[in-house]
């Protein structure tokens, strides 16, 4: 066996890149050295050393990579390596059972075999299932562990699953809310054993085992294949005793972040956990140390106030993002996972009802598992899966963007001096890219030129003329659905970031079309978002937008000839010459040419446009207006429905304009 004890992170690194060398070569030559490859693979021994954390995390990497290989050489030579499976088997079985091989990936080795039986085309296919059936069984048990459906219940037996019990009183009698520099103060052997318990914890957590097996299960397997049909069926079959139970435990790692869940605690409690909730990260460009210091610094306070908040953290965020992970290869099975009962409710509760609570880090990561789940979706299922999906998703959406952009702006007001600027502009950077995917998912599911992900004239028994195979056909005609989105379309406009600004506009020439007919949907075009056209238009912050907002506004004059009139003539500066502007709405109807009819809005809105900061008065925060009567959005089933607006901030005056 080779053995590596040598303490250097470096040579581990080298012994890393040689095994993927040799792997990469072995993948295009004869059978044989695959064999020894593997023999290779699974003889390095690496011994662990976590007193020296930057050595121990080159130690998980090796073991990490040497998995990845595997699972490589399993897919690429089934049928040699199971002529050898009872042999590779009990080498694994040893490995794992070793004194010595604490920490190593026993799951990814479980992968490994279940990849050979699953791929080897010389194994008869009865037995193959028999197989690949016991070999699934423990992701059934872990699921099935009492400890687990008690974690899933409610939110305290869940933080009490992962060890977070005595959190606050550990909290507090250690301080933590007294100390400035939390990477300073080295835990004690009380805090350590917490901190073990923790990641032991998590280690055992049954969404591992789970997303370990099921991407064995699915991994470069083409849908129409024998062996994904086999891999489906015994999923299909297991997900009934973990899926109800994996929303549950996801939901409950989304509410960590609402401090709603913390009020109980003192107020210098609430504000450790809230520290405990920020994550550290690097951008380029804006952190003012290197990449390599950064993940130095991390790693080497591993054992310090702030890596024991990065443990508490990081367990949290493992259960979200495996549940995602799961969630989208789950997405696979097609009618199987979208046609389960009761499932678009309780899924679009689990992800999306506590989502606005997290940074907008977590938030995008959430928003690309969203986006495979909404196209992965059959068209014959989209009205009833996707109606709570994506009404959740974007009223969550256009919540989140309005808060977190609310903040910006506060801060850009009060100009607080010594402010931490790196944090500040790398906290607006990560905020405005979840600003524009938001906004880019929205124009890929509206747009008539959008290239369906999954052809429905190849769903399987449905035809391709089924009402919802356009998505953004099945969207314009969801009642449920366009609320959120008039709604977010509405606050993107008056969000001072170009990109998002110019999409938003283009989406909402996209879907104007659709409502030429008196509605309250037609009204809330040519109103509510008239006016957020008008007031981002005469804002210095829009500067870089006005040629698209001149092209929105001349075209919602054009869409309508009555309402956008009353908006106009009501605004401050306008009101003293009626004539005038009525005579450039009417040629601004008339005209055909977009460039002329910019151009006649250009003239019209000059006399408000970039008015005076100083004359507008100081930049405030809307003031809450009054609950207004509930009324129709679109009445097509005969529901009432609202849309809701605020949470920008306004210039003191600007409101005025319009009466």
């Amino acid at each position: 066996m080779m053995s590596v004890n040598i303490q250097d992170p470096e040579a581990l690194r080298r012994i890393v890149t040689e095994i993927v060398t040799i792997s990469n070569k072995v993948l295009n030559l004869r059978a044989s050295f695959a064999l020894k490859v593997t023999h290779f693979v699974l003889n390095v021994e690496v011994r662990d050393n976590p007193s020296q954390p930057q050595y121990s995390d080159a130690v998980k990497n090796c073991q990490y990579q040497c998995i990845l290989e595997l699972h490589r050489l399993a897919m690429a030579w089934s049928d040699e390596l199971v002529n050898v499976f009872e042999e590779l088997e009990a080498k694994i079985n040893n490995i794992v059972s070793s004194p010595k091989s604490t920490g190593r990936p026993s799951l990814g080795y479980a992968a490994f075999l279940f990849i050979i039986v699953q791929r080897a085309k010389s194994i008869n296919e009865d037995l193959r299932i028999e197989r690949l059936q016991r070999m699934l069984l423990p992701v059934k048990e872990a699921w099935e562990d009492p400890e687990v459906i008690q974690a899933c219940a409610d939110f305290g037996s869940f933080c009490r699953y992962l060890g977070f019990g005595q959190l606050p009183e550990f909290l507090s009698s250690r301080h933590f809310d007294k100390i400035e520099d939390w990477a300073s103060q080295e835990l004690d052997p009380e805090g350590q054993q917490i901190q073990a318990d923790i990641l032991q914890r998590n280690d055992n957590n049954p969404m591992r085992i789970t997303k370990s097996m099921i991407i064995a299960s699915f991994e470069r397997l083409k849908s129409s294949s024998s062996m994904f049909a086999t891999s489906r069926t015994l999923w299909v079959n297991l997900m009934p005793t973990f899926l109800s139970n994996l929303l549950k435990m996801n939901s409950h790692a989304q509410a960590f972040m609402n401090m709603e869940q913390w009020s109980a605690l003192p107020p210098e409690m609430q504000q450790v956990i809230q520290r405990i909730l920020q994550d550290r990260f690097w951008q380029s460009g804006i952190s003012n140390e290197t990449r390599d210091d950064f993940f130095a610094r991390v790693s080497g306070s591993k054992q310090s106030y702030e890596g024991f908040a990065s443990s508490v953290r990081g367990s949290v965020r493992q259960i979200r993002e495996t549940a995602y992970n799961i969630l989208v290869w789950l997405s696979r099975f097609k009618d199987d996972f979208y046609g389960i009962d009761n499932l678009p409710d309780a899924l679009s509760e689990a992800l999306y009802a506590n989502a606005r609570y997290m940074s907008s880090h977590h938030f995008s990561v959430l928003l690309n598992m969203s986006r495979h789940l909404i196209d992965g979706c059959p068209a014959h299922l989209r009205r009833r899966f996707l109606t709570p999906v994506l009404s959740k998703l974007f009223t969550q959406i256009d919540h989140k963007l309005q808060e977190e952009w609310d903040v910006v702006y506060r801060r850009t007001a009060q100009e607080a001096a010594g402010a931490e600027l790196g944090d500040e502009m790398r906290t607006e950077s990560i905020l405005r890219q979840l600003t524009y995917s938001s906004i880019m998912l929205l124009y890929s599911l509206l747009d008539p030129q959008r290239r369906e992900i999954d052809n429905p004239s190849r769903e399987e028994g449905h035809a391709s003329n089924h009402p919802d195979a356009k998505m953004n056909q099945f969207i314009l005609t969801s009642p449920a659905i366009l609320e959120p989105i008039f709604a977010l379309l509405n606050s993107a406009l008056r969000i001072r970031d170009t990109r998002t600004v110019t999409r938003t506009v283009d989406i909402i020439r996209i879907i104007l079309p659709k409502f030429r007919e008196p509605s309250p949907a037609h009204d809330f075009l040519c109103s509510e978002v008239l006016r957020s056209a008008i007031l981002s238009f005469h804002e210095p912050f829009f500067v870089d937008s006005q040629r698209d907002l001149l092209k929105l506004i001349s075209e919602i004059i054009r869409f309508d000839g009555t309402i956008p009139q009353q908006i106009i003539l009501s605004l401050t500066g306008l009101e003293m010459d009626r004539e005038k502007a009525n005579r450039a709405i009417a040629a601004i109807r008339s005209e055909a040419n977009e460039k002329r009819a910019k151009g006649f809005v250009w003239e019209l809105l000059s006399s408000i446009r970039g008015v005076s900061i100083h004359e507008m008065g100081k930049i405030q925060l809307a003031t809450p207006k009054k609950k207004k009567a509930k009324r129709e959005f679109m009445n097509t089933d005969g529901d009432d429905i609202e849309i809701k607006r605020g949470g920008s901030p306004a210039l003191e005056g600007v409101g005025d304009m319009f009466g």
